[in-house]
């Protein structure tokens, strides 16, 4: 009795689900006034079929399907599963792709990098001497998520415009940079 009380509730959330989804169609068809926004596709009616069907049938048959399943299998599945639409089989599983160095790592090479190069770097000079110390970072675009990296610790690094990032703290005359507003002052 449990087992059919709780698959009921479930089904009722679905309901509600598949209810609030027609009627932000409803709300769609009403917005455009009379007039078929290009969001109005075949794809469209067939949803708008689709959920108005599985609520109806699913409101109307709920019970006498419970029982019966409980009556033959001793148990409820699940069968709000659309009879008219198929069924989309499931994307394949995401692969892990190798994922990139932890950013104080990354963050302390730079600082070495910076360090040894004695003048600011852009990114994609950073992202050569990180390669080339075999630390490789990926992505759709690494540039940006080593600028994400370095901006997260700007208390650490700048990016001073037309030369590149340098450290937040310590003074680059050539491009005018004095941290603090101390003129020529160069700390560690």
């Amino acid at each position: 009795m449990e087992d059919l009380k709780r698959l009921l509730q479930e089904r009722q959330v679905q309901l509600a689900y598949e209810l609030d989804k027609v009627a932000e169609m409803i709300a769609l068809l009403e917005a455009s006034a009379g007039t078929a926004p290009p969001a109005l596709t075949s794809w469209f009616w067939a949803d708008l079929i689709d959920l108005v069907h599985k609520a109806s049938t699913g409101i109307e048959d709920t019970p006498r399907t419970l029982r019966e399943q409980i009556a033959t299998s001793g148990r409820p599945v699940d069968t709000f599963q659309s009879k008219s639409a198929p069924r989309i089989p499931a994307p394949p599983p995401r692969t892990k792709t190798q994922s990139n160095p932890k950013p104080a790592l990354v963050l302390n090479m730079v600082e070495q990098i910076l360090k040894y190069q004695a003048h600011p770097l852009n990114r994609t000079e950073l992202l050569k001497e990180l390669a080339s110390r075999d630390l490789v970072i990926g992505g759709y675009n690494p540039s940006k998520v080593l600028g994400t990296t370095l901006w997260r610790a700007r208390d650490r690094f700048v990016s001073i415009p037309q030369f590149g990032y340098w450290f937040a703290g310590r003074a680059y005359p050539p491009a005018n940079y004095f941290p603090n507003g101390q003129f020529g002052a160069d700390y560690d």
